[in-house]
């Protein structure tokens, strides 16, 4: 089995792909696909060391259905957990052998291809989830709200993830630009949790925002690709670390919101999305 784990840009940490192999030959096959689409393959052979793959988050699982573990159970349990269902399976088999096919799509799995087509799909399905166009959502190049740019400087300040009642829920739906401030904050409450030695909370939570901030694209004055690159970089740390040490992650790596240009900011803040910082402290 292949996991895909890096990709381009190649700094980004969440580009990686992983498959069950039985088939040595073949899996160095797939493995120079990948790494000629500028993906990074880890090849694994169990279906333990397969989970564990998942766990990391990779952008791709390839699945060979000739592997001899139980691929099924780590499919099922990957798309019935909410911090990993998002991640695209591939499986691939014989084309004879239509009972084993139809299982792994039963089990979950985003497609399940037959070995010949499966070839010659795999550099075009490597290169998509390696480089994914921008989805330009209502209000990406709006000017930020004051609220917003309050928002922005509590996030660098670190005060911002205390809470998210201070969200306009009824604003955030139909606000210009809600997607990107709804991603920031989750990411900013992740780390939050990082500093509260919550490990599992801030790795769903930072995957929440960073799925929400993956398919934008660069929002108005703001460099969003470098805030997306070192939330990426933060995300992997408390995996490598795990739970007992989230107190050696060093805060001055910690994403910060870089405006790219001096921003006058344009419209009454009422009813418009914003951030709101708030203490520890009553």
């Amino acid at each position: 089995m292949t996991t895909i784990t890096s990709a381009a840009p190649l700094d980004h940490p969440a580009a990686h792909g992983r498959r069950l192999r039985p088939d040595l030959l073949f899996s160095i096959r797939v493995a120079d696909a990948i790494r000629a689409q500028g993906g990074v393959p880890d090849m694994v052979e169990s279906g333990s060391a397969l989970w564990a793959a998942i766990e990391r988050w990779p952008v791709l699982v390839l699945i060979d259905l000739a592997a001899p573990d139980d691929w099924y159970a780590v499919v099922q349990r990957a798309k019935n957990l909410p911090h990993t269902r998002r991640i695209p399976i591939v499986a691939f088999g014989s084309h004879v052998d239509t009972a084993t096919l139809k299982a792994a799509r039963q089990a979950g799995v985003d497609h399940a291809w037959a070995r010949s087509h499966f070839v010659t799909q795999l550099p075009a399905l490597v290169q998509s989830y390696l480089v994914k166009p921008p989805h330009y959502v209502v209000g990406w190049d709006d000017t930020p709200s004051p609220l917003a740019l309050d928002g922005f400087a509590a996030f660098n300040a670190g005060t911002i993830g205390n809470s998210t009642n201070c969200w306009s829920t009824r604003g955030m739906r139909s606000a210009p630009g809600a997607r990107a401030y709804q991603g920031i904050l989750q990411v900013g409450v992740a780390l939050h949790q990082i500093e509260n030695g919550r490990w599992a909370g801030a790795i769903k939570l930072m995957r929440r925002g960073l799925n929400r901030l993956d398919p934008l694209p660069a929002l108005h004055g703001v460099d969003l690709e470098s805030f997306r690159r070192q939330a990426y970089i933060v995300h992997q740390q408390p995996l490598e670390l795990g739970a007992e040490r989230l107190g050696e992650i060093d805060r001055c790596e910690f994403p910060q919101i870089v405006l790219t240009a001096p921003i006058t900011p344009v419209g009454s803040t009422v009813g418009r999305v914003g951030f709101c910082a708030v203490s520890d402290t009553v």
